[in-house]
């Protein structure tokens, strides 16, 4: 209504925005996605590779607003995942409107396993060496008017996370834990460059012109990052299979004002690391030295040889003295 004040309107705005933006939204629409580079890498594997989505616009599974699978890239020792989720990650209020909200949720899930063969004799297998996960959008906000005779007010916002389960180590199966934390985000605008973790949001206040923003993520965990997060200790102990969820969430907010958002890409990126056959154990090579020491300690030494064959020669020259005596008393 156009005679409310802008207090009233923002308390209209953040009513509205705490009935249809819970912290979980209820999931609604999903889909699987199968190709045959999942798999395909001796090294690393992706399984049960799929998509959730909850948005404010589109609460349909409607195969018009699914979003498009993933790009399978083969990379040295592994393989990555681009999601390009073009206009389906996309929102936008309408400055026309006295109150506008709008929110979409990806969460993108799949589990990564490291092979536990190879062809090389040297080789037992492979063990996870690196998770990246990469995210890159826009935003922007504009708020035309101002009082009076009503004030125009735009924000736009973004925020992302990532789950990790411990699966298995030396490609057997554990009890399952899980990590989770938020993923650091670098904000551009023009020249200036600002950094924030877990998210970001900006607004803006009419009469203003309009800003744009893009924003990057990146985040790699080697083999001794994910030790950490997970509290492994035992060196000789790899890291085989971890389940993935990476969670995306745009939200934009407008009285007569424009927000918009977009994830223009997402990207993960597994690869493995050659692990060893382990040499013979320590009580492997004990147990060999202790066959050793029977074995010297059944041999006879040489001194025992030699005061055995001075006896053997006296006992014969004693043997050939008798008889030499007894044919002479003949």
């Amino acid at each position: 209504m156009i005679g409310d004040s802008t207090v009233s309107r923002t308390l209209k705005l953040l009513c509205v925005a705490a009935a249809i933006l819970p912290g979980t939204p209820a999931v609604a629409g999903s889909i699987s996605y199968t190709d045959p580079g999942f798999t395909s890498s001796p090294h690393v594997q992706f399984l049960n590779v799929r998509e959730e989505w909850d948005d404010e616009m589109n609460r349909s599974t409607d195969p018009v607003f699914t979003p498009p699978p993933p790009t399978v890239t083969s990379v040295p020792f592994g393989t990555r995942l681009t999601l390009e989720p073009e206009s389906f990650s996309e929102v936008k209020t309408d400055s026309a409107s006295e109150i506008d909200i709008e929110s979409k949720r990806s969460n993108f899930r799949m589990d990564v396993r490291a092979s536990g063969a190879s062809n090389d004799p040297g080789i037992a297998g492979y063990a996870l060496d690196t998770l990246s996960f990469t995210l890159g959008g826009e935003l922007s906000v504009w708020a035309p008017l101002t009082s009076p005779p009503v004030d125009s007010y735009a924000s736009s916002g973004v925020s992302a996370s990532y789950s990790l389960v411990l699966k298995s180590i030396n490609w057997t199966d554990v009890a399952a834990i899980t990590v989770d934390r938020a993923a650091p985000f670098m904000v551009t605008s023009g020249d200036l460059e600002r950094s924030e973790s877990g998210g970001f949001s900006v607004n803006q206040v009419g009469a203003s012109a309009k800003e744009s923003y893009t924003f990057n993520s990146n985040v790699t965990l080697n083999q001794d990052d994910l030790k950490v997060l997970f509290g492994i200790t035992d060196p000789d102990s790899y890291i085989t299979e971890v389940a993935i969820a990476y969670t995306a969430d745009i939200s934009v907010a407008g009285i007569y004002g424009e927000g918009y958002g977009k994830v223009l890409n997402l990207g993960i990126t597994a690869t493995g690391q050659p692990v060893a056959v382990p040499e013979p154990s320590t009580l492997a090579m004990l147990g060999l030295g202790a066959i050793g020491l029977v074995i010297s300690f059944a041999q006879p030494s040489r001194g025992s040889i030699r005061s055995a064959s001075r006896r053997m020669i006296k006992l014969s020259a004693d043997r050939q003295r008798r008889s030499t005596s007894s044919t002479v008393s003949a």
